[in-house]
């Protein structure tokens, strides 16, 4: 995540102290990827599962604030999505990322052969998806049944 948001470089962004004027900001809406931190909220950094809707709503309610407040704000999935778009080099970088990311158990060949089918079948991934993996870190278990 740290190299996705260096590949973005918004140096406008940079505010040196707590006292400093705040034009702009990059936020993250929680998606998806909040339930598995319901599921083992320490291992997330949170104390203890709490409410996603009412969390959502506040998120919500504080990027209102801020755009009342005269800051821009964009969306961390937007700025992705859309450098991933017009970004062949951005685009590469974010698989890359992706395919070192997910990891996959099961036995040597079924490793072997899911990594290769996902190699083949990124290139084909629309850039929304490939976000969501990025945030999600996603592990597959390749059961045998």
């Amino acid at each position: 995540m740290k190299n996705i948001l260096k590949l973005l470089r918004y140096a406008s962004m940079e505010i040196k102290s707590e006292w400093g004027h705040l034009n702009r900001v990059i936020m993250h809406r929680p998606g998806t990827e909040i339930t598995y931190a319901m599921l083992a909220p320490k291992p997330f950094l949170f104390e203890r599962p709490f409410n996603y809707s009412i969390a959502n709503k506040e998120h919500q309610n504080l990027e209102d604030t801020l755009r009342e407040n005269g800051v821009k704000v964009d969306l961390l999935e937007n700025l992705i999505v859309d450098e991933a778009e017009k970004k062949a080099s951005f685009r590469q970088k974010l698989e890359e990322k992706i395919m070192a990311l997910v990891n996959f158990y099961g036995t040597m060949e079924s490793v072997e052969e899911a990594k290769k089918d996902m190699e083949k079948n990124i290139k084909y991934v629309d850039p929304l998806s490939l976000f969501q993996a990025l945030i999600m870190e996603p592990s597959i278990d390749l059961k045998e049944y």
